[in-house]
């Protein structure tokens, strides 16, 4: 099985930070009316498709602040702020964005090669979470500087978290030093790195060794 593409993804730099969802969907959000200020999205008269339970719960309104959903329920009872931005969802659903886990980008998708870019279609889909398991093209940096767009608002497109350098592809060769790769691909600002069964298992401990160290040292200054 030496030939058989194995991937183990070592998480570098990226934390997520979660809340716990309230089992009682009709009363979340009831006790933070007051605390609701800021730029609001409010998607009103939804069908809402909240994926933890087998139902859709009909006449629904969400609000969200930023990135965040701060309140939702029944649309005769949620509060819409004055200075909220309103979309009219009467006979549409609203569900959290899907994200496809294992994709490749292409430097050409913002050329002219393609009628609409792939950043676009993904959003078209529904997809708004991607995870890119190798930029392919002459530089892999593109993907970097896309993901910091997209992050500040200077490019339409999903989410992205991205790879660098793939230690034990064969396309690179015999890895000499992986513990130096996972450093040049924190070093550059990837997300993650992704890690092939040809490394030997020596080689394996020795980049989840520097992996876990670097987190180790990211987390004490955060």
């Amino acid at each position: 099985m030496r030939f058989t593409r194995l991937w183990l993804i070592i998480s570098l730099l990226l934390i997520v930070s979660c809340s716990k969802a309230s089992p009682d969907l009709h009363t979340f959000g009831q006790n933070r009316k007051s605390a609701i200020s800021g730029h609001i999205t409010a998607f009103r008269h939804v069908n809402l498709v909240p994926m933890t339970v087998e139902r859709v719960f009909e006449e629904q309104t969400v609000l969200v602040e930023g990135t965040r959903i701060i309140a939702f329920g029944p649309a005769n009872e949620v509060a819409i702020p004055e200075d909220a931005k309103v979309i009219e969802g009467a006979g549409a659903y609203l569900m959290p964005g899907l994200a496809d886990m294992h994709s490749h980008t292409r430097e050409d998708w913002l050329s002219g090669l393609w009628p609409v870019s792939p950043l676009k279609l993904y959003l078209a889909n529904g997809v708004t979470t991607i995870r890119d398991f190798g930029p392919r093209g002459k530089s892999l940096t593109y993907a970097l500087r896309w993901r910091d767009q997209i992050n500040e608002g200077n490019l339409v497109g999903p989410t992205l978290y991205t790879s660098g350098l793939r230690p034990g592809h064969p396309s690179t060769g015999p890895v000499q030093d992986p513990q130096k790769i996972v450093r040049e691909n924190k070093a550059q600002g990837f997300d993650f790195l992704k890690l092939y069964s040809f490394l030997s298992k020596e080689e394996f401990h020795q980049a989840m060794t520097t992996a876990k160290q670097l987190i180790a040292t990211k987390r004490r200054y955060l």
